[in-house]
């Protein structure tokens, strides 16, 4: 779907971290957001949890940021919970490593319990009220960076049809798997009918068919299509994956169309409520990839947690979880 862009120009650290959550799409916390420039234009941003020690941070950071094709420089915001001086050895590796990688560090700016401004100035703290988000832009913001990883509760009256209709289903029901996994992007998750919603719950709460729905959502019908024959092809006849196919789950090839990823997303969100503990593990992996795919890499780790919670050995949700935790995105979140 296109949309017009906003510009909007931030001539003061004041006015840039008013607009940092809007890149972000919520405000962060306990984090080193990392904001890539071509010239004077702004060319998305990545946050990491400050959990991790400041060198591997760093490193990690700033080595994501020259991936970034065309980057010319970058602003580094630290979030942090404790007063400025917390945030200054962070600020002094951050600079450092800029410095040795040749990589033109505009401004080093932190946000503290004390205040806010840059590292690269002597100047005291300002308070933080002063930073406000742009109107134009402040409905888009979330709370914080793990707002909106939650499951819906389930409605039972809801619960009770989807289970009445699974258990009519037939051994041919997942026939039509690819088609319903289709049509049911273009609406509401909550308008699906019954018969719908245990196909698309029966299919993903099973790891063949749910890499079938994730290579779909990622591309188009007709290579879900291809990747449900090649996946069948594969479990009863040990036949190779297709590359073409193969590389999708791991991050490569031609980046997906964010809508279809996110329509995706809101689906097994949905259905993830009306699961077992058995389908569960599935519909929060897919959940978890999905959201990696689109590099929400906070909300991919949670939902990954939950499904580790509920199963620790689930292949999947161990795969996305350690992508999570090294900081690895997939390559078409470099690519313009």
């Amino acid at each position: 779907m296109a949309t017009t862009p906003t510009t909007i120009k931030a001539g003061t650290p004041r006015d840039f971290l008013g607009l940092v959550p809007a890149l972000l799409g919520f405000t962060p916390q306990d984090s080193l957001v990392l904001v890539p420039f071509e010239a004077a234009r702004t060319i998305g941003a990545m946050r990491l949890d400050l959990d991790a020690d400041a060198a591997t941070l760093v490193h990690t950071g700033l080595g994501l940021v020259c991936r970034v094709p065309r980057v010319t420089g970058v602003i580094a915001v630290i979030y942090a919970a404790g007063d400025a001086d917390s945030t200054r050895d962070l600020g002094q590796q951050i600079a450092d490593v800029a410095d040795r990688q040749g990589l033109h560090l505009v401004d080093v700016l932190y946000v503290a319990n004390d205040g806010y401004g840059s590292h690269l100035t002597s100047e005291a703290p300002r308070p933080v009220a002063e930073i406000a988000t742009p109107d134009a832009l402040r409905e888009k913001v979330a709370a914080s960076q793990t707002a909106g990883a939650s499951i819906p509760d389930a409605d039972p009256a809801r619960a009770a049809r989807i289970a009445f209709a699974a258990a009519r289903m037939d051994d041919d029901a997942l026939a039509d798997f690819v088609t319903v996994a289709e049509d049911a992007l273009t609406g509401d998750p909550a308008d699906l009918d019954s018969r719908q919603a245990a196909i698309l719950l029966t299919g993903i709460g099973i790891p063949l068919w749910r890499d079938v729905a994730l290579i779909q959502w990622a591309t188009d019908r007709d290579t879900g299509t291809r990747a449900l024959a090649a996946q069948i092809g594969h479990s009863i006849m040990g036949a190779p994956i297709p590359e073409d196919i193969a590389r999708i789950l791991i991050g490569q090839g031609d980046r997906p169309d964010a809508d279809r990823l996110t329509a995706g997303l809101a689906l097994v969100r949905d259905l993830a409520a009306y699961a077992d503990d058995q389908e569960r593990p599935n519909l929060l992996a897919a959940a978890a990839w999905l959201s990696w795919a689109l590099g929400r890499s906070t909300h991919a780790a949670v939902y990954a947690d939950r499904a580790l919670a509920i199963d620790p050995d689930h292949g999947m949700s161990q795969i996305v979880a350690t992508l999570c935790a090294t900081g690895t995105l997939p390559d078409w979140a470099f690519t313009r």
